[in-house]
């Protein structure tokens, strides 16, 4: 891993995808495992792997499409403060992790920002939060609400 434990990493598109392969798909597993599927949804034993406090590397990774907190009771200190590599992006600042948790995965996208969809011009956009958390939404919740102005925060707690 280039990004060490207990420090936030400022990641190009590339290094993030190998630091967040390194951490979601070192394990030794016999169903996939995707970099925007949700900890929770995992098989217990490929959970159980990745959630072990010998396996569990705290730190932050950090690009413009996607920031990922991986935060450990006791080491909370070093993790605390997420956000995207954008001077306008939604800051989340952990102060606890809260009852019968000892470990937290938190993951900023912007819910709007496209790009590409094979890199190349001209190709047809996809969202962001496609690739990162693996569902797309819209400009809005719904009719009654206004457009986004934050990021989409995903929060997955452990006991």
């Amino acid at each position: 891993s280039m990004c060490p434990e207990l420090t936030t990493c400022i990641l190009s598109d590339s290094r993030l995808k190998d630091e967040m392969h390194a951490w979601r798909r070192g394990i030794t597993t016999t169903t996939p495992v995707s970099d925007a599927q949700f900890l929770t949804q995992m098989d217990a034993p490929t959970r159980c792997q990745l959630l072990d406090t010998n396996y569990f590397p705290p730190k932050v990774l950090v690009n413009v499409d996607r920031a990922e907190a991986i935060v450990a009771m006791g080491k909370m200190q070093y993790t605390k403060e997420v956000f995207r590599n954008d001077p306008t992006t939604t800051r989340v600042t952990l102060l606890d992790l809260g009852a019968n948790a000892d470990k937290v995965v938190v993951s900023l996208v912007d819910p709007l920002m496209s790009k590409p969809d094979t890199g190349a011009e001209g190709s047809p956009q996809r969202k962001v939060s496609e690739d990162q958390l693996g569902k797309s939404f819209g400009s809005r919740l719904s009719q009654y609400w206004q457009m986004w102005v934050t990021d989409v925060i995903r929060i997955e707690r452990f006991g």
